[in-house]
């Protein structure tokens, strides 16, 4: 697909794009300076948010793909991934407080190499699907990677770290009510949570 190169400030000086992204088409949106110099700043903290995220993929396919940016979204979701396979990598996912910093949601995304820190609710939810969450670390949130309705994530290699919760398995919690999920975890760093494991 084609790539489109998002120009960049400097980490002391950083260029701010305010508003939504949606991306509906295999092309691969990359900033030139990465995400320390490149932020979408999406803040619904007092208006109604008719959109699910500061950045929707809708069916994309691997040439599809978000890199080098941070995404802060007061009162609003980061990234959401509804169905396809597109590529995330490289962000900065920080301050997302309407539930998730990152939703995988029927889909099969390649997740890798991003910062998730201080998101309320879920840094990560994963429900149908088989993403690949890899590389990726965690910090800081309230729960840091969560699974749910017979969704089979590979979960590998990521840092868990200081998380109320660090990976949940969500079956039967909340909305959660579907069938019985299946990821694969191996080769994660998951410590200092309030509790490492729920579910």
């Amino acid at each position: 697909g084609d790539v489109i190169l998002v120009t960049s400030g400097t980490p002391t000086a950083p260029v701010t794009y305010t508003g939504d992204l949606f991306i509906n088409k295999n092309i691969t949106i990359r900033s030139t300076g990465g995400p320390e110099a490149t932020i979408i700043d999406t803040d619904r903290t007092n208006e109604a948010a008719y959109f699910p995220a500061a950045v929707l993929f809708w069916g994309e396919d691997a040439d599809g793909a978000l890199e080098g940016f941070t995404i802060q979204c007061p009162g609003y979701n980061g990234v959401y991934v509804n169905g396809g396979s597109p590529v995330v990598r490289n962000n900065i996912v920080s301050g997302c407080n309407g539930g998730m910093g990152a939703a995988l949601a029927g889909a099969n995304p390649a997740f890798e190499n991003n910062l998730l820190v201080n998101n309320r609710g879920k840094a990560i939810d994963v429900w149908l699907g088989s993403a690949r969450i890899l590389n990726n670390t965690v910090y800081g949130n309230d729960v840091g990677i969560s699974v749910c309705n017979a969704a089979a994530p590979e979960i590998t290699n990521n840092i868990v770290a200081e998380n109320t919760i660090g990976v949940q398995d969500e079956l039967g919690l909340h909305e959660c009510t579907g069938a019985p999920t299946m990821p694969v975890i191996r080769y994660n760093d998951v410590w200092g949570n309030g509790e490492n494991y729920h579910g």
